[in-house]
């Protein structure tokens, strides 16, 4: 199954359907989630309340550097027992150009503005 949930800062799917998204995470071998979508799936685990469109972040664990990122993935496989994640549409920050060894990573101020 592919599912698009959202991405650039929107759901593409109604927000009553996540947790029928997430009840399934558990099936599946593989997952490729876009970032908004990781941090979404944060955001749908740790509120109560609904989600709103007036909110620019979406969860209590926005992915900013290295220690989020892989607390993010350590959810996905220990929550959700998800064992191969790969996240797609990560904007290419300064912190993330770093973790690359100097053989891979990407030019600074180049043309990939995302992974």
């Amino acid at each position: 199954m592919t599912a698009v949930l959202g991405d650039s800062g929107r759901l593409y799917v109604s927000p009553e359907v996540i947790p029928i998204y997430r009840a399934a995470l558990p099936l599946a071998t593989i997952i490729t989630p876009n970032w908004f979508e990781v941090e979404w799936v944060f955001y749908m685990t740790s509120c109560s309340s609904s989600y709103s469109p007036q909110n620019r972040v979406l969860t209590d664990v926005t992915i900013t550097n290295a220690a989020s990122l892989r607390h993010a993935l350590r959810t996905l496989h220990d929550t959700y027992r998800v064992p191969h994640v790969v996240i797609s549409s990560i904007p290419l920050t300064a912190w993330l150009r770093e973790l690359f060894p100097d053989e891979l990573r990407p030019p600074a101020g180049g043309d990939t503005p995302y992974l």
